[in-house]
């Protein structure tokens, strides 16, 4: 393994020690807590991002340059890494490949129809305010996902509110094949927190196909 350094952030009573810039994990100190204790999270994990997104994009923690303050209690050893340390955000939020066509009938009959493959749209919502001031910035799946481009902007438009809660559209390609339904390279990126399997579950049960 290679050398391990630890950069250390603050943000009022939170302490958070990343080691080699957040990539092996983090450890959070609660500094006004009874009996301190160090908390590991490793990378990947929902406590990780929540961490990694204050720090490294929303800016919420002061980088000590100086060291953590003094008469801390001693960091825990690292617990067992594995050799692939990247960070994957598919591990945080699922994105599966492929499923069954008979989990979703109607959608794949539709996808038959429109020749084998077709585009769906969808919309993510997004607190501003949280933006901002908030713990991070987080896109969630509203539920509302349509088979028309035109339709799933005028939706997003008419539910985005300037500078308080906006909402952005994205879209995926379906393909069906040998009695599966594929979803075509696609990417979630790094504030979109959702599973594929949540967009076509949900377009399964929505009046597009009526």
């Amino acid at each position: 393994m290679d050398e391990i350094q630890y950069d250390w952030y603050q943000n009022d009573d939170v302490l958070v020690a990343c080691v080699n810039e957040g990539v092996l994990g983090m450890f959070r100190l609660i500094l006004n807590a009874r009996r301190p204790k160090w908390k590991y999270y490793p990378v990947n994990s929902r406590g990780w991002d929540h961490l990694h997104q204050q720090i490294f994009w929303t800016f919420k923690f002061d980088h000590l340059q100086d060291g953590p303050p003094q008469g801390l209690p001693p960091l825990p050893p690292l617990p067992p890494l594995p050799k692939k340390t990247s960070i994957a955000w598919e591990r945080v939020f699922p994105k599966h490949r492929y499923y069954f066509a008979l989990l979703f009938p109607r959608t794949a009959l539709w996808i038959g129809k429109s020749g084998g493959t077709a585009r769906i749209w969808y919309v993510l919502e997004e607190d501003l305010y949280e933006s901002y001031f908030g713990d991070g910035i987080f896109r969630e799946f509203n539920g509302a996902v349509f088979t028309a481009k035109k339709a799933a902007k005028e939706y997003a438009a008419s539910q985005s509110v300037p500078y308080s809660y906006g909402c952005i559209v994205k879209s995926m390609l379906l393909q069906r094949k040998l009695g599966m339904i594929k979803v075509i390279n696609h990417e979630t990126d790094v504030f979109a927190h959702y599973s594929t399997f949540m967009i076509l579950w949900k377009l399964e049960r929505s009046n597009q196909f009526r």
